[in-house]
């Protein structure tokens, strides 16, 4: 009995280090491509569906015949010879099924949802590959090493853990994509080992872009439009560099790469005599004065002042525009609009002065010999130093 166990767990262990082996070099036995199912077609609203000829949205590979081609085994053997997945939680939404004839058929029980799939906090393993193993880059940078796989899965599962403790932050912000996005399935046949196939889960343009809100930016309270307010102080010097609300996409490629644009700016002549949008690092920033401002550590979208705000020649609602991220997917390219409102609060003041204390005084008679001629009760703040004077007069008849 104790054998046996032994036996099974040396097993285990060989499976995984295989697996490990595999995903680690890269290694795969074969590759193929699946076209991610469209999110858009889940809602109500006219879409369109994207044409991928020759790339399939579901995944029926029949295991048997692979491995007996690629073992040189016969048809009866392959078909009695167990196959299954190295670890199974980590091959969601892929299942291997069996067929009417015995066969295993590797298939998917759900749509292919790419953005979940290498989801870095769900799924921390498969991210970590589809950076190393699955980029375009070229055979030089294609040497991965453990080390350098084990320390993308060790970022990516930190990230997971800070998701969790600060779910409705991140609920708002979620992760980057933006890189291709691929499976290694560790398949073990009974007898003959452990092998991996790499599944390229191809990317549609299905996210529209989102834009995410810092602390920095508050929300008004006006209706169903709640624009972002952004202030800037009065008298702020021009040629200030203005970050507005960051923009991402979680889809890949040119699908995920934005292009940002103003509309609706009011009142138009103002707003143009004072901002300019600046949505890349191929944009100047040139105040009305022809001073070029240097865009250094900048994050777009971001705006130039091109002049500075008076509060006295300021509308007193302020400006308002939309700011819209378009992404660059095709056939059709989504967008977002986020209304936008600036203010301009007064410059504040270094000091304060706080209001003068209240007093009160009986009513005095006047009189030529040294008596009291009355009181003054004073109310003061805990803390403030009170001094009182006699101002005028004829200040050498009282003390």
């Amino acid at each position: 009995m104790q054998r046996t166990s032994l036996c099974c767990l040396i097993c285990f262990l060989f499976t995984l280090f295989w697996s490990l082996h595999f995903t680690v070099a890269c290694k795969y036995l074969q590759a193929i491509q699946i076209l991610e199912t469209n999110a858009l077609q889940k809602s109500t609203s006219p879409t369109y569906t994207p044409v991928q000829i020759g790339i399939a949205q579901d995944v029926s590979i029949n295991l048997t015949q692979l491995f007996q081609t690629e073992l040189s085994i016969s048809v009866e053997e392959a078909r009695h010879t167990l196959i299954f997945f190295t670890d199974a939680s980590e091959s969601r939404p892929f299942v291997i099924r069996q067929g009417k004839d015995g066969s295993r058929i590797l298939t998917n029980e759900l749509p292919i949802d790419r953005e979940e799939i290498c989801d870095p906090y769900k799924f921390p393993h498969h991210a970590a590959v589809s950076r190393r193993c699955c980029a375009r880059k070229s055979s030089q940078q294609m040497k991965a090493t453990a080390a350098a796989v084990a320390e993308d899965e060790e970022e990516a599962e930190e990230e997971a853990e800070e998701r969790v403790e600060n779910h409705t932050e991140n609920s708002l912000n979620p992760p980057r994509l933006n890189f291709r996005c691929c499976v290694f399935l560790g398949i073990t046949v009974e007898g003959y080992g452990t092998f991996a196939l790499r599944i390229d889960v191809v990317d549609v343009n299905d996210n529209p872009p989102r834009f995410h809100l810092s602390p920095d930016f508050t929300l008004g309270h006006g209706g169903k439009e709640t624009p972002a307010v952004l202030k800037i102080v009065e008298n702020t010097v021009q040629g200030t560099i203005i970050s507005l609300p960051q923009a991402f996409d979680l889809d890949e490629g040119k699908n995920a790469e934005l292009l940002f644009r103003v509309e609706k700016m009011s009142p138009m002549a103002t707003w143009e005599r004072h901002f300019k949008l600046l949505s890349g690092s191929e944009d100047r920033c040139i105040t009305n004065t022809l001073t070029d401002i240097q865009l250094r550590d900048v994050t777009f979208p971001a705006l130039c002042l091109l002049s500075t705000i008076d509060r006295e020649t300021t509308p007193t609602a302020g400006f308002t525009f939309d700011l819209i991220a378009r992404d660059q997917g095709e056939p059709v390219a989504l967008s977002t609009t986020l209304s936008m409102s600036i203010v301009a609060p007064p410059y504040p003041l270094l000091l304060l002065l706080p209001p003068p204390p209240a007093y009160f005084k009986h009513k005095t008679q006047p009189s030529s010999e040294s008596r009291l001629a009355g009181r003054i009760k004073q109310r003061r703040r805990e803390e403030e130093k009170i001094e009182l004077g006699l101002v005028g007069g004829r200040t050498d008849w009282f003390m």
